[in-house]
């Protein structure tokens, strides 16, 4: 008995063997045809994935478009409401910045650091 099932194991395994060889011969055609149809489908498959690709792209470009033709609306709309105030406000600006432009400083101290001020011991005695 215990001689019998390692025999009885021995012989699935060459018939098993065998059986897989056969299937495997049979199977190399069968499985170049799949191959075949698995590139053309490939093929297919790339060329829809490439004008999905195309026509997201154009979509995102307008939808861009969109979005700045949006933002110019509003701003003009924006910059058109507050033209008036806007025109006050730079006036205002300017008539508060005019005396302090022309105003200089009289002190040579306070006189700001310029390369025109410049002289030769400031770069032998940076200190």
């Amino acid at each position: 008995m215990k001689k019998f099932l390692p025999v009885i194991c021995l012989f699935l395994l060459v018939f098993g063997a065998a059986n897989a060889s056969e299937s495997r011969d049979e199977s190399v055609p069968q499985l170049k045809e799949k191959i075949a149809k698995l590139e053309a489908q490939l093929k297919n498959d790339a060329a829809i994935i490439s004008a999905i690709r195309d026509e997201n792209r154009a979509l995102k470009r307008q939808i861009r478009k969109m979005k700045r033709a949006a933002l110019a609306a509003s701003l003009e709309a924006e910059s058109s409401a507050q033209r008036p105030a806007a025109a006050e406000k730079a006036r205002a600006q300017a008539e508060t910045q005019a005396p302090a432009a022309t105003e200089k400083p009289t002190d040579a101290k306070s006189v700001p650091y310029s390369p025109s001020n410049r002289s030769i011991w400031d770069n032998v005695f940076p200190f």
